[in-house]
């Protein structure tokens, strides 16, 4: 699987996953305590996602008072994902109901007209919210993420019920 970071700042870093075809879940409660090569590999992807990725000043507003930093666009094509910065996203500040109607409006109103302009055809668009700036698939316990999925349809978004 290969994936393709896009920057806020226009950085490009082509990223291709290892073959895990063959590879084995970790077990139900999570992976042993020395994993199973999981960290090597996520910390090998970070660092190749980090190098182009960089939160920018362009702030994205929807009208509802918060203010989106947006931070890149993971091309999974047909699938693409963009992830925004919010601060106070989380715990008392910032909770999901603050922010549910703005998936929407930051899928119809930003992803869609900036893919259009980069000629993609999404099939599904994943809107992310972060507390703060981290490496596509790596966690960190100290942020807050919010993710909504969309199908495209019409040039129109189409919430996903998981």
């Amino acid at each position: 699987m290969s994936a393709r970071v896009f920057a806020a700042d226009g950085l490009r870093t082509d990223v291709t996953a290892p073959d895990t075809s063959g590879a084995r879940a970790a077990p139900a409660g999570g992976a042993w305590k020395r994993g199973r090569g999981c960290c090597a590999s996520l910390s090998i992807i970070a660092t190749v996602l980090s190098l182009g990725a960089g939160v920018s000043a362009e702030p994205v507003e929807t009208g509802s008072g918060v203010v989106y930093q947006f931070h890149d666009i993971i091309d999974e094509a047909p699938t693409y994902r963009l992830r925004f910065v919010v601060q106070g996203l989380g715990g008392e500040a910032l909770t999901y109901g603050d922010l549910a109607d703005d998936f929407g409006l930051l899928c119809a109103g930003f992803a869609l007209p900036r893919l259009s302009e980069s000629e993609a055809d999404p099939e599904r668009v994943v809107i992310a919210l972060m507390s703060k700036p981290i490496d596509f698939g790596v966690m960190d316990p100290d942020a807050t993420q919010f993710f909504e999925s969309f199908t495209v349809e019409n040039d129109s978004c189409i919430w996903e019920a998981f």
